[in-house]
């Protein structure tokens, strides 16, 4: 037992450590160039959103005749529709399409962005998503992060963390996969996006056949099409650490909507690679020992000591990582918020990792099961 103990903490430091390794070779972008650009926001019943989004995309400092936004319906039945044709009429940047048909190969988001793609001629495709702002210099610092070899670039999401101690964990619980993603990409094994503030080449999207034989699984567009675009093409791909890239994400309005967020995410896992898979049954390892330690210990009368000693160490490597990643944007560490999310995590990970492998879960909406779109 001592020895599952010592070998779990020794592969856990060692793995921040690589993630530290990670960080430290992110950097800005340094390109002037200033290519046609399409940013593309799939949309679902975003009223409450998207006046917003569109106001702070329309507003980038990114010459105005080198991009357009495009907004692609995904089938809203509130005034998604009419906020934006009236948003649209006030300037030519934005343009309002519906997204095609649902095909038996494709899901309804891929399908809303895989619309927008088709419908620009633009050398850069750029995604956020209706709930999203950023700053003004958004657009134009993602850009410069694409030197001829880039084939992609992501940065920065962060939750719109107000008083509330329930947006302030969730804040850390989601950084925690954008540190962990930023950290991969600097490893140069990229495998976690988000499609709120991702952006890659559109022939690099074409060359490797867009959404195919990603497209059934509910989610993906960000993770599954970056991990193709990485083994595929063989080009660079960029996370910039400039806070000017950040782009700034609603947080979920209830616990049951944030479950269900994270289950949605774990859904995905099923279509990793092979070596991805095995860094995610470490953690998962790690996160089960960790909820099922004490009543464990307890229950056959072990010391406690192995267990506190993977708890102790596990938190002040996560501690340091996120203080590390954190730094770089010139953003504070909420320690009590910090805390309860690292609790959070030991007691939804491992449920939330079976569920998204095996269960039903629904979101905007629709219906999933296995991680897929069930009628």
């Amino acid at each position: 037992m001592i020895i599952f103990y010592f070998t779990l903490i020794l592969s856990y430091i060692l793995f921040i450590l690589l993630l530290h390794i990670g960080l430290k070779r992110l950097g800005p972008g340094h390109s002037t160039a200033k290519p046609p650009v399409a940013v593309i926001v799939p949309a679902r019943n975003e009223e409450d959103h998207i006046e917003a989004c569109l106001h702070h995309l329309a507003d980038q400092r990114y010459p105005h005749n080198r991009y357009e936004i495009i907004v692609v319906d995904d089938d809203s039945s509130d005034k998604t529709k009419p906020l934006t044709i009236q948003l649209a009429q006030r300037t030519n940047r934005i343009r309002y399409l519906e997204s095609m048909p649902l095909q038996g190969d494709i899901t309804p988001k891929k399908a809303a962005i895989l619309t927008g793609i088709r419908a620009s001629s633009a050398e850069i495709i750029v995604t956020t998503d209706a709930d999203c702002t950023m700053s003004d210099q958004w657009l134009t610092t993602m850009i410069s992060g694409f030197n001829p070899d880039v084939a992609a670039v992501l940065s920065w999401l962060l939750i719109k963390a107000d008083y509330r101690l329930r947006t302030q964990i969730e804040f850390f619980d989601s950084f925690a996969y954008v540190a962990a993603g930023a950290a991969f990409i600097g490893l140069n094994r990229p495998f976690l996006a988000n499609g709120a503030n991702f952006a890659y080449r559109k022939n690099s999207f074409q060359a490797i056949n867009g959404f195919n034989k990603i497209g059934t699984w509910g989610s993906g567009d960000d993770d599954l099409l970056l991990q193709k675009i990485a083994s595929e093409t063989g080009n660079q791909i960029r996370f910039l650490t400039d806070s000017n890239a950040i782009v700034y994400t609603q947080p979920c309005p209830s616990w049951r909507c944030f479950f269900r967020q994270r289950i949605r995410w774990a859904s995905k896992s099923r279509a990793y690679r092979k070596d991805i898979k095995y860094i995610g049954s470490f953690c998962f390892i790690v996160y089960f020992t960790l909820l099922l330690g004490i009543p464990f210990h307890l229950l056959l009368g072990l010391p406690l000591w192995p267990y506190m000693l993977l708890a102790g160490t596990k938190l002040i490597t996560d501690y340091c990582l996120i203080f590390h990643a954190l730094k770089k944007i010139e953003k504070p560490v909420r320690l009590s918020a910090f805390l309860l999310a690292e609790c959070l995590q030991i007691l939804y990970l491992p449920p939330v990792a079976i569920s998204g492998m095996i269960g039903r879960y629904k979101w905007k909406e629709r219906s999933y099961s296995r991680g897929k779109l069930s009628n």
